[in-house]
């Protein structure tokens, strides 16, 4: 075979803590040297191709432990409700968008992105609100994170005519004071509910996929562990058929591990007889698209109060959030998990679903040792005693500093000061759990920008620089610490660090460089930092030409 190389030189390329090199040598995607820029000319192979990256910094691509690809393609093909700053700009900007594309919703409208706290009406939108847009065609806004969504009255008139009410748990629909629905659906329902509008052709989606991973590896994103297997998302054949044939035919800008979300036990076990779990060992021969762990939700969101509580919400007393999974079904899904060696990642953001999620783990976890690496999704309310039995069972954590934009303003009032203060504990994890920490986004529910994220991580800060001090500052994080999360334990999380996460000999050619230094910047800028050239697998897939 002939032997593909290229050669940086004239960088300043982290491999860990306080430590860089000036130069590499990638071959056939695998780098093969590192040092100094004459160590690495010396023994460049013949024709090498030579990128100088101008003193510039170069660090290891970055892995986003947790989001939802195609959902967030897709998204960009919806109406952008996320910019509606009040219930009447919502109106407006979905009957705009209705008029423009008739096309495209002539059986349907479907966005998500608003959040009652950052409206200026301070609360949900109801159906009314959603019937001043149509009456004419089914509409379903959502929550932006996901877990709440409000329907109008001709998408509730066919969600009774298709069964729902019937089959779905009665507490999860809104009434008012007459006994009314008043459009408002959270969790399972509200997942089930999305299906009502139609979902896109595959022409349609292979578009939102390619654009989605465009924009990764211009964010310097070279790997995702994305949640795409998932009826939140469509129809899962269809999600399949389009990612694969995406990847087969040579498209696939960048590693793509697929989280598989199943809620019932025979739909889980039919995914091992007959669906993606099924396929897997073929997946996992290559290290482009794979299918790594099950993904469950045991509960909601904060923003929503659909968070598992175990003391309630101090804000709403009486209400403790939503339970999605019980603790019996969680548990039978974790053994026949470990009976087929599958990794388990859940949802769990309430302190009450944390706990109880780490007990049906501890029930497949043998001796203390978490072989399959379970791991708890968002992790965000927490206390001390919690953290170290979490330590102690060897779970992984997979956090999303960049949540913190929103949750900054409302934690302390949903859960109390002294919660609040061990809730989002990035740099206290860390330091107990190490590459057991992973980082990622929960993209489209927040920016997919991964320097966002950092500067959260770093700053305590939403991307407006507030609070000046941080929010709960002693949890600030140290850059490379929170770089380490990104790469290494992303890797970590999905079986990889032997091969991806480091820039050094033996490991995969995945890194960004970067258009300024992000280790002596202050870190108010590292939100600011942009790639001017991502390179994955060897191949450069994506460059700035003014930069680089």
């Amino acid at each position: 075979m002939c032997k593909v190389a290229t050669i940086l030189i004239n960088g300043k390329i982290y491999a860990e803590k306080n430590r860089f090199y000036q130069a590499m040598l990638i071959e056939n995607g695998i780098i093969t040297a590192v040092g100094s820029n004459s160590e690495i000319q010396s023994i460049a192979v013949e024709n090498a191709t030579t990128i100088d990256c101008m003193g510039k910094t170069v660090i290891p691509g970055l892995n986003d432990s947790h989001l939802h690809l195609m959902l967030y393609g897709t998204k960009k093909q919806q109406v952008q409700i996320k910019n509606a700053n009040s219930i009447r700009e919502l109106i407006s900007m979905c009957r705009e968008f209705v008029g423009k594309h008739p096309e495209r919703t002539e059986k349907g409208l479907l966005a998500i992105g608003w959040n009652q706290d950052l409206l200026e009406d301070k609360r949900m939108p109801n159906k009314a609100d959603l019937d001043d847009i149509s009456t004419q065609i089914p509409i379903v806004l959502r929550r932006s994170c996901g877990h709440v969504l409000t329907a109008n009255s001709l998408a509730l008139k066919l969600l009774k005519r298709r069964g729902d009410f019937e089959s779905m748990p009665s507490e999860l629909y809104e009434r008012d004071e007459s006994g009314n629905l008043t459009g408002v659906i959270y969790e399972e329902a509200a997942m089930r509910a999305m299906t009502i509008v139609p979902d896109p052709s595959d022409e349609d989606r292979e578009a939102a996929i390619l654009d989605a991973m465009r924009e990764a590896v211009s964010l310097g994103i070279t790997s995702v562990q994305s949640n795409d297997i998932s009826p939140n998302t469509g129809d899962l054949e269809q999600i399949e058929r389009v990612i694969k044939k995406v990847f087969n035919e040579g498209g696939g800008l960048l590693r793509l591990r697929w989280q598989c979300l199943y809620r019932e036990v025979q739909d889980f076990e039919k995914s091992l007889e007959s669906g993606v779990f099924s396929r897997r060992d073929h997946y996992n021969r290559g290290r482009m698209l794979t299918v790594g762990p099950l993904k469950l939700f045991k509960d909601g969101s904060l923003g929503g109060r659909s968070a598992l509580m175990r003391n309630g919400y101090a804000d709403s007393p009486g209400t403790s959030g939503i339970e999605a999974l019980s603790d019996e079904t969680a548990k039978q899904l974790c053994k026949i998990a470990a009976e087929n060696d599958i990794q388990v990642v859940t949802h769990c953001i309430g302190d009450a679903a944390i706990e109880k999620m780490v007990d049906a783990y501890e029930t497949v976890i043998e001796n203390g040792h978490n072989n399959l690496r379970h791991s708890i999704l968002h992790c965000q309310i927490t206390d001390l005693q919690m953290l170290t039995r979490i330590k102690e069972l060897g779970i992984l954590v997979q956090y999303q500093p960049c949540y913190l934009n929103s949750d900054l303003h409302v934690v302390d009032s949903r859960v109390g000061k002294a919660l609040a203060e061990t809730s989002n504990a990035y740099k206290t994890a860390y330091n107990m759990l190490g590459q057991r920490v992973s980082f990622g986004t929960d993209c489209p529910i927040e920016s997919l920008n991964p320097f966002e994220s950092l500067y959260c991580a770093v700053t305590r800060k939403d991307q407006k620089g507030f609070p000046e001090d941080g929010y709960y500052p002693a949890e600030r994080m140290e850059l490379s610490d929170a770089l380490d999360a990104y790469t290494v334990g992303s890797a970590f999380c999905e079986f990889a660090e032997n091969w991806k996460g480091r820039l050094k000999r033996g490991f995969c050619a995945d890194m960004t460089v970067l258009d300024r230094d992000i280790f002596t910047i202050p870190p108010d800028e590292i939100r600011l930092v942009r790639p001017v050239m991502t390179i994955v697998d060897g191949k450069v897939v994506y460059r700035n030409q003014e930069e680089i």
